[in-house]
C-alpha cells in the first residue's frame, strides 16, 4: 500500500489549473465524451475531509498532526495526495460536451443533455447551462420542477463500476438557504445516500463512498445511478456546479456474498394465520426479482401493497383515461391474484403524489369549483376502483387527511372539520389537500371542503362494492388525533345510512393506523397505542396496521447504526407492540410491514424492519414469534359460507358476484373451487371470494366451493345459469 503523503503542491496545481482551461477552451466544439478520461500517470489531488470517508483498508492512517506546512510562516495550503488513484471517471469540469455548450442554452434533458451519457434527467424539469460560481466553466441550472425526483442522475453503467474498488461521488453546487439537497437512489426504495443542509452562503457540496452493498443494489437489484435531488423542496430550482467521480485503487478482487432469503424460518403468515392477515410492500419488478425475494415474500406474506404503483400520480398524470399508465399497477394485481394474495389498494385520494388536473386550474394554484373537483374524483375512482373490482381485497380510499391536531387543540375545539389540510391553515402547498380546496371552492351553506372524503368513499363504494373501504393515517395513536379520526369515521358513517346507495354496511369499514414509530421518543406514553386501539373498535369499523416500522434512531442525514443495544431495543418495541395486536385480533384485520427489509425502507437510515441487508432475521423477528407464543389463544371459529345462491347471467356478458362467508374474527379466509367448474371465461379470486369475468359458454354449471381458514375448513355447492 502506498503511504498517503503530505506536500505542498501550490505552483504545480496552479499549473494544472492553467493548462485545464487552456484544454477547455481549445475543445469547446468537439464531439460528446464516449469514454472516461483516464489518469494514471498524474498524481490526484483529493480534498482532506474525503478522506476521512474512505474506508481504512484503502488507505493508510491520515497523520494526526501535520507538520511544517501549517507553520504560521508557511502560507501554502496542505494538500493530501492519495496514490494511485486509479481512474477519474468522470468530472462535469471535463465533460466536453456540457463545457462545449453556449451559456443559455436551454430545454428539457433530452435537449440539454443529450450528447452526454454521463448524467440523464429523471422527471421533466428545465435544464439550463450557466455559468459556473467562478466563471471558468459551464455549470447545469435545474428549474421548473414540480417533484423532488425532477433532478439530475449520474447513471452508474457508463462508469463502468465493478466490485473490489472504492467509488466516491462529490458533487457541489448552489441552492436557495436551507433546503436539503441529497444524493439518492434513482430507483426504489428512492432513499438518500446522503445529504446537506445548504448553508447561508447558498454553496453546497456533498460526498459519497459507494460501498460494496450498495455495488450490489446495482448489478443485482437494478439501483440505476446516483440522483442529485432536493428534498422536501419540490418547486426549488438549485444549480450543480461541480460532478467528481473517482475510483480509488483495489481492495481485492472477491465478489460480495449475496444476500439471500431463508425460507426454512417460520413463516409469519402462517404463524398470525389464526389471527390476521401478515403483509408487505411491492416496490419494483426489479427488487421483487432479485435473489429469491420472491420467494421470500410468498413465505412469509399472505398480503401485499403497493408501495407506490396505485398512487394516483403514478397512473394518472393527465385528464385524458386513454393515456393512463396501467403496466405496473395491473403487474401486481395479477401477481396477487396468481399466488392467493390479499391485494390491498393504496391509494385513491391522498394530498401528496396526486397530480394538479383533479384539483387546481391548470398552470395556476388556483382550486378548481367543486362541481369540477366532483367530476375528476368521479371520473378517477370510477376508472381505477371500477378496474380492480373483485381483485381488491381492500383499498386505502382516503389518506391522511387530518393535520395537527393535540389534545390541547382538540379540546379547544372538537370538530374533525376543523383540522382538515386546508390553505386556510397556513400549510405549505406540499401539506395542503387540494381536494378539500376544490370542495370549498362553490360549497353551499350546508357544504363544506372536507365533504371530498364522503364523496371519495361513496364512489368506491359504488364502483368496488366488493373491497373493504379504509381510511389510513399516520401518528394516529395520538391523543387529539386519534378522537378526531373517531368522531370523522362515525359521523361519515351516520351520513351513510341517510344516503339512498345505503347497504347496510358501514361506508368507512376500516380504520388503517400506519404505525410508523422509533424506540425513542413514542414510548414515553405507549398506553397511548393500546388507547387508540380501543377507541378505534368503538366505531363498529376494523383496523388495520397498514405500514409498520419502527426506527432505532438516526435520520437521513445521520444513519444510525444497528448496535446489538438498539436491536435489542427495537425488538423489545416490536414485541410489545404484537402483544397488543394479538390482545385485541379479533378487530383487527392485517398487519403489513412497510418493506421486506432495512435497505429497501423508505427510511432505511434507521433500520426499521424485521430483516437486514442481507435478507436475515433480526432480532425483531424473533421477538415477534415470541410475543405470538405468549398471546392467548385466537378466538378463530370455523368459517360459515352465508351465500347460498348466485344470480344467473348471459353469455358474453360481464359478471361479478360474492361469496361471503362468517367467523369470530378477521383471520384470512381463502376461497377455492373443490369440484366441478365453472364457465369458461369465469374465475374465483382466492382473496376476496369474487366470482368474476365473462362467460363464454351458456348452460348450468354446478361446482363445489370450499372457504378455508386456519382452523377449519365449511363448502357449499352451487349452480350458475348462463343462458
Amino acid at each position: 500500500m502506498n503511504k498517503l503523503k503530505k506536500k505542498c503542491y501550490l505552483p504545480l496545481v496552479i499549473a494544472m489549473c492553467i493548462a485545464l482551461l487552456v484544454a477547455l477552451a481549445a475543445c469547446r466544439n468537439t464531439p460528446p465524451i464516449e469514454t472516461p478520461p483516464a489518469v494514471n500517470e498524474t498524481e490526484v489531488y483529493v480534498q482532506a475531509d474525503i478522506l476521512d470517508e474512505v474506508p481504512s483498508d484503502v488507505i493508510d492512517e491520515v497523520p494526526n498532526e501535520p507538520t511544517g506546512v501549517n507553520d504560521s510562516t508557511d502560507n501554502e495550503p496542505v494538500v493530501y495526495v492519495l496514490e494511485p488513484v486509479e481512474t477519474i471517471l468522470y468530472t462535469l469540469l471535463a465533460d466536453e460536451y456540457i463545457q462545449g455548450l453556449a451559456h443559455d442554452t436551454t430545454g428539457s434533458g433530452g435537449q440539454v443533455l443529450a450528447g452526454t451519457p454521463y448524467l440523464a434527467p429523471p422527471g421533466s424539469p428545465t435544464f439550463t447551462i450557466v455559468p459556473h460560481f467562478y466563471g471558468v466553466s459551464n455549470s447545469i441550472k435545474v428549474s421548473d420542477r414540480q417533484q423532488d425526483f425532477y433532478a439530475l442522475d449520474i447513471p452508474f453503467e457508463t462508469l463502468g463500476l465493478s466490485f473490489g474498488a472504492v467509488y466516491t461521488f462529490r458533487v457541489a453546487g448552489r441552492a436557495a438557504e436551507g433546503i436539503t439537497i441529497q444524493l439518492g437512489r434513482t430507483d426504489a426504495p428512492w432513499s438518500a445516500y446522503v445529504q446537506v443542509t445548504v448553508p447561508a452562503s447558498g454553496i453546497w457540496e456533498v460526498a459519497y463512498i459507494l460501498t460494496d452493498s450498495d455495488l450490489v443494489e446495482y448489478f443485482v437489484s437494478n439501483q440505476r445511478g446516483i440522483r442529485i435531488m432536493t428534498t422536501g423542496a419540490p418547486t426549488d430550482e438549485f444549480i450543480v456546479d461541480s460532478i467528481e467521480v473517482v475510483r480509488f485503487g483495489e481492495r481485492g478482487t472477491d465478489e460480495p456474498i449475496l444476500p439471500e432469503w431463508d425460507t426454512s424460518i417460520p413463516s409469519l403468515a402462517d404463524a398470525f394465520a389464526s389471527h390476521f392477515l401478515f403483509g408487505n410492500i411491492w416496490s419494483t419488478a426489479s427488487r421483487m426479482n432479485s435473489f429469491n425475494t420472491s420467494d421470500g415474500f410468498l413465505h412469509h406474506f399472505n398480503t401485499v401493497t403497493a408501495e407506490n404503483n396505485h398512487k394516483v400520480d403514478t397512473i394518472a398524470a393527465n385528464p385524458n383515461p386513454d393515456s393512463w399508465n396501467f403496466t405496473t399497477a395491473d403487474y401486481i394485481v395479477n401477481w396477487a391474484e396468481e399466488n392467493d394474495l390479499a391485494m390491498v389498494g393504496h391509494t385513491l385520494v391522498w394530498h401528496s403524489q396526486s397530480p394538479s388536473w383533479l384539483t387546481t386550474v391548470p398552470g395556476t394554484e388556483v382550486p378548481l369549483t367543486r362541481a369540477e373537483a366532483i367530476e375528476n374524483m368521479h371520473l378517477y375512482i370510477r376508472t381505477v376502483a371500477g378496474r380492480y373490482a373483485g381483485r381488491m381485497y381492500s383499498w386505502d380510499v382516503v389518506n391522511e387527511a387530518i393535520w395537527g391536531v393535540d389534545s390541547s387543540r382538540w379540546n379547544m375545539n372538537q370538530d374533525w372539520r376543523t383540522f382538515m389540510r386546508s390553505a386556510g391553515r397556513g400549510l405549505d402547498v406540499s401539506r395542503q389537500s387540494q381536494w378539500y380546496d376544490a370542495f370549498a371552492n362553490g360549497a353551499a351553506a350546508d357544504e363544506c371542503g372536507s365533504d371530498y372524503i364522503f364523496y371519495a368513499f361513496r364512489f368506491a363504494r359504488i364502483y368496488d362494492p366488493f373491497a373493504i373501504l379504509y381510511y389510513n393515517d399516520y401518528n394516529d395513536h395520538v391523543p387529539g388525533k386519534r378522537d378526531a379520526i373517531t368522531q370523522m369515521v362515525v359521523q361519515i358513517n351516520e351520513r351513510w345510512q341517510n344516503d339512498p346507495l345505503y347497504d347496510g354496511r358501514l361506508l368507512i369499514e376500516g380504520i388503517g393506523m400506519q404505525a410508523h414509530y422509533s424506540i425513542s421518543g413514542w414510548m414515553s406514553n405507549p398506553r397511548y397505542v393500546r388507547s387508540a386501539i380501543e377507541l378505534y373498535i368503538t366505531t363498529g369499523a376494523r383496523i388495520g396496521i397498514t405500514e409498520l416500522d419502527i426506527v432505532i434512531g438516526g435520520s437521513r442525514e445521520n444513519p444510525a447504526t444497528a448496535t446489538p443495544e438498539l436491536l435489542e431495543a427495537q425488538a423489545e418495541r416490536y414485541s410489545l407492540l404484537l402483544s397488543w395486536y394479538l390482545e385485541f385480533s379479533d378487530y383487527i384485520e392485517r398487519v403489513t410491514l412497510w418493506g421486506l427489509a432495512d435497505h429497501f425502507s423508505w427510511i432505511s437510515w434507521g433500520h426499521p424492519l424485521l430483516f437486514d441487508e442481507n435478507f436475515r432475521a433480526k432480532p425483531a423477528f424473533f421477538a415477534v414469534m415470541e410475543a405470538l407464543e405468549n398471546a392467548p389463544p385466537s378466538n378463530i371459529s370455523v368459517p360459515i359460507i352465508l351465500t347460498d345462491a348466485l344470480p344467473s347471467s348471459r353469455i358474453n356478458q360481464s359478471f361479478a358476484y360474492q361469496l361471503t362467508a362468517s367467523q369470530n374474527n378477521f383471520a384470512p379466509i381463502r376461497w377455492t373451487v373443490t369440484d366441478g367448474r365453472l364457465p369458461e371465461g369465469l374465475r374465483l379470486v382466492s382473496a376476496t371470494g369474487v366470482i368474476l369475468g365473462t362467460p363464454a359458454e351458456s348452460g348450468n354449471f354446478t361446482f363445489t366451493v370450499s372457504a378455508t381458514n386456519a382452523k377449519d375448513s365449511s363448502t357449499q355447492t352451487f349452480t350458475i345459469t348462463i343462458s
